[in-house]
């Protein structure tokens, strides 16, 4: 089910988020209209392990399908420092900088050195790119959050792009995304304890070369964004002003990214294995009190300084944040890795004890179009094998115990009607439940550098309505 050609894709952008979320209150979305009774997929993987607690495959079936376009932009605000209205320029890996719009002709990030795929991106670009949805929670009003992510990947390639979240809205029966607000990240009060880049002008906008958005969730007033670079947890208003921060701790213990967190190595802290991989999913309990964080790589073991295992499975730390008294916990979680190499997406609670966790692999792109013994442009070298939502349970945990994976979906393997559809992306980084039968799984397209739907073409923003009615009502 491809609706890019045939759905045209509605885009309205309002600086002001607490003004729309005071006054509209948009429908929700009609999760039902396009899936009937009588072609819902019933088939579960007769190969799922029968073993007594290990997750079992549920069936899941396309109910819709809505775009956004990979060169659609962020409305930018007319203080935006004159330097940031042509974006992308510290991309190019042998240039310091860009000077001109479309300069450098991209490919995705996933590409075999010896045969790059194209992505139809040249950079720099006029304005800044509405892309990189990272992060997603659904509001009370049937609409939803999303968080931009830090723009190209890096903190050095990303200091001309503009951070913010914005409210979005869908059409399910035409494929329309609405983004109903842009609410730009800045800090004119000097809450970040850190240098920014734009550091001499007002209101001090924030881009990638200071932060990396990855998660974001809405308690009353206060919008909450988890952070990969530190990992730091940021607390805003509605309007993108930033009101709090605070460094990851597990109890008095930092936890600290060793390659890209911006603060001096201070205190006593602990750091994650490897580079940036801080703070990627972020759930809010049903009482809106606590934050559960995910973070995306595992802790580096303080002995033997390898990756933090449990049972020889790499495990990642759940951390728990307060929102009442403003400060971690020093009780946590831990999630296991099914595969090496995977690692996860996003997170969201749909019920007091049970969530959805994205589990991902690096691959990109439908395996049918795998490459055979000659890499090329025209296939993809590494697919994507392992994509998958598992619904896992917090009951009966105390701290430090892994959760228990409940159930999955294969996102490789939905059914629409009588063919299959995927979602093959490499990051895939939103899953929202909509109501008691239907989740929503979106990606990040990694504006200029990702290939997975159309081979030649940057990925879209793409967001699909998923029925897992069997999957959403499962429990132990």
């Amino acid at each position: 089910m491809d609706k890019r050609q045939e759905n045209p894709v509605c885009i309205s952008a309002v600086l002001c988020l607490s003004a729309l979320l005071a006054a509209c209150q948009p429908a929700a979305p009609n999760a039902t209209a396009t899936t009937d009774a009588e072609s819902r997929y019933t088939g579960v993987d007769d190969a799922a392990e029968t073993v007594e607690d290990a997750p079992r495959r549920y069936p899941a079936a396309l109910a819709g399908q809505a775009m956004l376009p990979f060169d659609s932009r962020l409305q930018m605000p007319a203080d935006l420092p004159s330097s940031m209205r042509l974006s992308g320029k510290f991309t190019h890996p042998e240039l310091e900088v860009l000077t001109a719009a479309g300069e450098f002709a991209t490919a995705s990030f996933g590409s075999h050195p010896a045969a790059p795929r194209l992505t139809a991106v040249r950079l720099p670009i006029e304005g800044q790119a509405l892309q990189g949805f990272s992060g997603m929670a659904a509001l009370d009003d049937g609409t939803f959050i999303v968080t931009l992510d830090n723009g190209f990947g890096t903190r050095s390639n990303s200091r001309d792009t503009l951070l913010a979240f914005a409210r979005l809205s869908f059409n399910w029966q035409t494929g329309a995304v609405n983004v109903l607000s842009q609410s730009p990240l800045h800090d004119p009060d000097g809450v970040l304890p850190f240098e920014i880049v734009n550091r001499d002008t007002q209101p001090r906008y924030l881009t990638g070369g200071d932060l990396d958005p990855e998660s974001i969730q809405l308690v009353g007033s206060d919008v909450f964004i988890g952070e990969e670079f530190g990992p730091f947890l940021l607390r805003a208003d509605l309007d993108g002003r930033i009101t709090g921060f605070y460094e990851a701790r597990l109890g008095d213990t930092l936890i600290r990214s060793k390659s890209d967190n911006p603060l001096a190595d201070a205190g006593v802290a602990r750091n994650l294995h490897g580079g940036s991989r801080g703070f990627e999913g972020m759930a809010l309990s049903s009482d809106r009190r606590t934050l559960y964080l995910m973070l995306e790589g595992p802790l580096a073991d303080p002995t033997t300084l390898t990756p933090e295992r449990l049972d020889g499975q790499a495990v990642l730390r759940i951390l728990l944040f307060d929102t009442l008294e403003q400060r971690f916990s020093a009780d946590s979680y831990r999630y296991r890795l099914e595969e090496p190499g995977n690692n996860i997406g996003d997170f969201n609670f749909i019920s007091e004890h049970e969530a959805l966790v994205i589990e991902r692999d690096s691959g990109e792109g439908d395996a049918s179009l795998a490459c055979g013994d000659t890499v090329s442009s025209d296939c993809f070298h590494e697919p994507a094998r392992f994509k998958r939502v598992y619904k896992v349970s917090f009951a009966g945990l105390k701290s430090g115990d892994p959760v228990r994976k409940l159930a999955y979906i294969d996102l490789l393997d939905i059914r629409d009607g009588d063919t299959r559809f995927t979602f093959p992306f490499v990051t895939i980084e939103n899953v929202v439940p909509v109501d008691d039968d239907h989740l929503i799984v979106a990606n990040d397209n990694n504006f200029g550098f990702s290939v997975g739907r159309t081979l030649g073409q940057n990925d879209d923003n793409e967001f699909v309505l998923i029925e897992a009615v069997e999957f959403l009502r499962v429990t132990h």
